[in-house]
């Protein structure tokens, strides 16, 4: 086996990034880089808004409050959050993308 770099065996989570969305709305899309096979882990924060998940392909409306935490295959699954109303709404997004497993020869989760 080869050995694993430094940076790669310290980092502190099985997702390969984060990104924080603050008081933004998501227009619908898929997400590209990932694989079918990988979850996104989203967590909903904020405080007293009413934001909705909205996941086209299936037709669902979801309840995305302060709080809230869905895991979601982002590659798969249409996704969006709309305008929310009032409040303010904060997402921190973790993720995976197959390129950074290429680079740093990491096999990717199946």
């Amino acid at each position: 086996d080869k050995p694993v770099s430094a940076p790669i065996s310290n980092w502190p989570s099985i997702f390969s990034g984060l990104e924080i969305i603050a008081n933004r709305t998501t227009l619908s899309h898929r997400d590209t880089g990932g694989s079918a096979s990988l979850f996104d882990l989203l967590i909903s924060l904020g405080s007293g808004h009413e934001a909705k998940l909205v996941l086209a392909d299936v037709g669902a409306e979801l309840d995305y409050y302060p709080g809230t935490m869905t895991l979601i295959s982002g590659k798969v699954l249409q996704h969006s959050i709309g305008p929310w109303g009032k409040g303010e709404r904060l997402v921190i997004a973790h993720f995976m993308k197959d390129k950074i497993h290429s680079r740093v020869e990491v096999p990717r989760p199946v």
